[in-house]
């Protein structure tokens, strides 16, 4: 029993001073180091040792990376002619609208040679205003990650319930603000209000046939239960 406690007390104490992600990453170090004389002195001791481990490092790989911000030169930036996203000069002008009444809100990343892994419209809008600096997130990536991150950076998105999103469309038309967003989002002003238009039409049907099934009168009406039906 003292030895297992002495396991305990020695994992916790190396994750303290060394910090969880070094202990982790020299878990197969400790196990080398410890294993064999736990195994002479205690058996159930080295096991707990490893399941302590194993149960340490599942939490770290249950936990998501959070990277620093750093300043990088714009002249320093190296764009990526292989870019397969593209956006049209209309979608340009909604970036560089949203960019001046939100601010920079998504920053660009970038490899470790300062290669742009996502954002590159960005940074040339950055450049436009005249700006000399932008705040990236930089990674360790080699060419292949580098690509897999702007395919998942340009991809991943996800596809707006037709009636929430009308409705809120509807929210903004009425706050006198969607043509502001039709430049934001380069789309076309009059196609928001088709739908807003198709939305309140839905409604009102679904509000009139409601009401027609209120005036419904019929003389067939069980005498237990009320339930009315109509030959």
């Amino acid at each position: 029993m003292y030895l297992v406690l002495i396991a305990i007390i020695a994992t916790f104490r190396c994750i303290s001073i060394f910090g969880l992600n070094v202990f982790i990453l020299n878990i197969e170090w400790v196990l080398r180091s410890t294993k064999s004389f736990l195994l002479e002195k205690n058996r159930h001791a080295a096991f707990l040792v490893v399941k302590i481990i194993t149960m340490v490092k599942a939490k770290v790989n249950a936990t998501v990376k959070e990277h620093n911000l750093v300043k990088v030169k714009l002249s320093s930036l190296k764009f990526d002619d292989t870019n397969p996203n593209t956006l049209t000069e209309k979608q340009m002008d909604g970036l560089r609208a949203s960019m001046k009444q939100f601010g920079y809100l998504t920053p660009i990343v970038i490899d470790q040679n300062n290669k742009i892994a996502d954002g590159e419209h960005r940074a040339l809008i950055y450049k436009e205003f005249g700006l000399t600096e932008i705040s990236a997130y930089k990674l360790n990536l080699d060419n292949i990650q580098r690509k897999m991150l702007r395919q998942t950076m340009n991809k991943l998105r996800g596809e707006h319930e037709i009636n929430k999103d009308t409705l809120e469309l509807l929210t903004i038309l009425e706050a006198g603000k969607l043509t502001d967003l039709s430049v934001l989002i380069a789309q076309e002003q009059k196609s928001m209000e088709y739908l807003i238009k198709q939305y309140q039409e839905q409604q009102e049907s679904f509000q009139d046939a409601l009401n027609e099934s209120k005036d419904i009168t019929t003389n067939n009406k069980c005498p237990k239960c009320g339930y009315e039906w109509s030959q």
